[in-house]
């Protein structure tokens, strides 16, 4: 059934690869545009064709007992490099489309023999239905629903589930050019396809099983970044309560200027009007927003973690390169940025030292944000220690290595976690889009908190 001539293995073999290659490139982002991706996989399809072709005709025992499994290398090394997604997900393309390649094999020679006395050109038309209905079905309804969850698959694939995927996709090709006889009797075909049925299978648990896990894991962040907005209100909360109260103090201290100012001018003490005046200018200057950079959000939430600081008397400094969008969701860069200025205020306040000091840095480079915060620590805090959630902040909440290191682990990217002389160091790496542009621009604001005020 697998023999015939030269142009009718050509022909089978060109529906084969027409059928793993598009699947592929349906359910693919080409590294370069389509038209060029359409015209790159044409030319690698026909070379393939030819070569697997030439195959059969030099070698034709060889090429029915092994050119299936050669499928799998050869299509899955080209289609891996014209994807720019994740080798994992690009493995799942190829493996869908070698499992149905071994389904269109078994389908076109048993039915051809089952129904029509062993035709070859019923194999051929019984497989061209197959892949024409396959093809329809992945354009019209199966590319949405991969596209609508391949964030969730992308980021959840694995080593373990890709070497599942390639044994049951073996099985199934296996099962498709198993070099016999292949003897025609109803048993034999039920068995052949109750080994495709649960290949199959094994590949739609695993697709629904990634894509399960995909959502807990963004269902976990957003819940981590609901419980970050709540401590968020709590400072806000804080600080408002905190300015109406220095609103009132202001307002007082004007009336009572007012009234010196207006006494002193009667008694012609010109003196006293100018000292009164100059007090009045340092309370103004007092309550002048703070700008540490261009990017609202940022700004926003640094003020109010530096009047926090402020508050519990600690001292900090602030420098940030930035202005503008971030590059990625303003929402995650407030609550990491938060997380690291909760964990450090719990950790200065719990040092007991006199002396304490928080320096907080962010800057871009190459496409990559860097986010720097140094704080003083006590003597027997550890980055294990951390990483427990063994360091409370204000307010009963939590903050430790281990909440900052989940936040950076959704943007792939890196952190250093250091203690030293009672110093803790923090340094995170995130990954912005290679296309997106950042403007930056450097500002330095170092603010000290008043002892004698606090």
């Amino acid at each position: 059934m697998l023999g015939g001539a030269f142009w009718v293995a050509f022909l089978r073999n060109a529906m084969g690869a027409v059928l793993v290659l598009a699947v592929f490139l349906l359910l693919d982002r080409p590294r370069v545009a389509m038209k060029k991706a359409v015209l790159c996989y044409l030319v690698f399809g026909l070379l393939a064709v030819g070569g697997f072709s030439v195959w059969y005709m030099l070698d034709r025992e060889a090429y029915l007992h092994f050119s299936g499994i050669a499928t799998f290398p050869v299509l899955g090394i080209f289609c891996c490099l014209m994807s720019r997604g994740g080798v994992y997900l690009s493995l799942y393309k190829i493996a869908v489309g070698v499992y149905l390649l071994s389904v269109c094999v078994c389908l076109g020679i048993d039915l051809s023999r089952w129904g029509f006395g062993g035709s070859i050109w019923a194999d051929i038309v019984i497989r061209f239905l197959f892949i024409s209905l396959v093809l329809l079905f992945i354009g019209k309804r199966f590319r949405k629903i991969f596209f609508k969850n391949i964030d969730y698959l992308q980021s959840e694939m694995d080593l373990f589930s890709i070497v599942t995927l390639v044994v049951s996709v073996a099985i199934a090709a296996l099962a498709a050019y198993w070099p016999d006889e292949r003897e025609f009797s109803v048993l034999r075909i039920i068995r052949i396809f109750v080994i495709l049925f649960m290949a199959g299978t094994i590949q739609y648990l695993i697709f629904h099983l990634h894509i399960h896990l995909g959502k807990e894991q963004r269902l976990e962040a957003e819940k981590q970044l609901m419980e970050m907005n709540e401590q968020l209100l709590r400072r806000q909360l804080e600080m408002r309560e905190k300015a109406e109260q220095k609103a009132v103090k202001l307002r007082h201290n004007v009336l009572r200027r007012y009234l010196l100012i207006e006494e002193s001018t009667k008694n012609g003490d010109r003196d006293k009007v100018l000292e009164y005046l100059k007090q009045y200018g340092e309370d103004l200057e007092c309550c002048e927003e703070k700008t540490v950079c261009e990017n609202r959000a940022v700004n926003g939430i640094l003020a109010i973690y530096e009047e926090y600081a402020r508050s519990r008397d600690i001292r900090m400094t602030m420098e940030v390169h930035m202005a503008g969008e971030p590059g990625f969701r303003e929402m995650d860069l407030v609550a990491l940025l938060a997380t690291i200025l909760e964990n450090a205020i719990g950790l200065c306040v719990d040092s007991g030292e006199a002396e304490r000091y928080i320096g907080m840095s962010v800057a871009f480079k190459s496409h990559k944000m860097v986010i720097q915060c140094q704080c003083t620590c006590g003597i027997n805090v550890s980055e294990e220690g951390l990483g427990n959630g063994e360091i409370k902040t204000w307010k009963g909440s939590r903050a430790g290595v281990s909440d900052i290191a989940r936040a950076v682990s959704r943007y792939n990217g890196e952190t250093d976690f250091r203690v030293g002389n009672h110093v803790f160091y923090v340094r995170v790496l995130l990954n912005l889009p290679q296309e997106r542009e950042v403007t930056v621009q450097t500002g330095l604001r170092v603010y000290r908190a008043d002892r004698a005020k606090a």
